[in-house]
């Protein structure tokens, strides 16, 4: 199984775009235009999840949208990906139980990092960077414990640009 961490994209500061606290942020024009790019990127990869599941606010919802959109999956509200809205045993668990061969998450900081580490060394002793839009992947066998994941790769935005190309465009 592959599991694509994906961090939301760049999102809008408070007091803009309507936000008056941190649970309303959205994507930022920036951030629509990372997430597109970085989906682009993932299906020229070859990357198509089964399940898409997203944190309930808005700037993942979003990202995972744009993400759905380009890699042809429906997005899953869940709410475990929320800010402090689940451990990592209780993420794992519920990646443990699912029979897709491919499935994304898209959530926030610190948790995907967390989760990744998590997933491939049984801990979170072990800091991990993940930037806006950014995609950490980790393949383990279905119903793998912690620590049986392996990091299979890491993308940060910055090193796609110029990459992909818009396909959207004729």
């Amino acid at each position: 199984m592959e599991v694509y961490l994906f961090r939301h994209a760049d999102a809008v500061d408070i007091g803009e775009a309507g936000a008056t606290c941190d649970a309303e942020r959205v994507l930022s024009d920036k951030g629509r235009k990372q997430a597109k790019m970085v989906a682009q990127a993932l299906r020229a990869m070859g990357c198509q999840p089964e399940i898409i599941a997203t944190s309930p606010l808005p700037r993942a919802r979003e990202t995972a949208d744009i993400a759905g959109g380009i890699l042809g999956c429906e997005p899953e509200i869940l709410d475990l990906l929320a800010p402090g809205g689940g451990d990592l045993p209780e993420l794992a668990g519920w990646i443990g139980r699912q029979k897709a061969g491919a499935l994304m998450l898209v959530g926030h900081l610190p948790d995907l990092p967390d989760l990744g580490v998590y997933l491939a060394s049984g801990s979170t002793a072990a800091g991990l960077s993940l930037k806006k839009a950014g995609v950490l992947c980790i393949s383990m066998e279905p119903g793998a414990s912690p620590g049986e994941g392996a990091i299979e790769w890491l993308i940060q935005p910055r090193n796609l640009k110029g990459l992909t190309r818009d396909t959207s465009e004729p």
